[in-house]
């Protein structure tokens, strides 16, 4: 959106820039992102009585639901489904299924393989 008004124009004045940060769909956006971040650190590192209960439902949830999904995926869809989540995962919901991409000069071709070994140790402690 604020590209093609940058490019219309030589140089980036400063009215260029001020006009991107005073969109109000950045600041919607950044809003929404601070109060995600505040949430999942919360849900990570706090330590009072409400987010202790919090973790617990929400681990106790996706333990429940892996099993679910190993008996049977197409209902562990559906439930996933009603919940309104969208799933990141596959259907076969492991990350060795999930898409990856090589990263450049970065010496990982395929993160796969270290992926499924860490959910396997993962899925052996719970």
């Amino acid at each position: 959106m604020h590209v093609p008004q940058w490019m219309a124009s030589p140089g980036m004045a400063a009215a260029k820039i001020a006009a991107f940060y005073d969109d109000r769909v950045k600041k919607a956006m950044d809003e929404r992102g601070l109060e995600m971040a505040n949430f999942r650190r919360s849900l990570t590192i706090d330590t009072d009585l409400r987010w202790r209960a919090r973790r617990q439902v929400h681990f106790s949830r996706r333990r429940i639901l892996h099993e679910i999904d190993k008996v049977s995926p197409s209902f562990a869809a559906r439930l996933r489904a009603s919940s309104g989540r969208k799933s990141k995962l596959s259907p076969d919901r492991g990350p060795s299924s999930c898409e990856f991409r090589s990263m450049p000069n970065s010496g990982i071709k395929d993160a796969r393989p270290f992926l499924a070994a860490r959910w396997d140790r993962v899925l052996k402690r719970a």
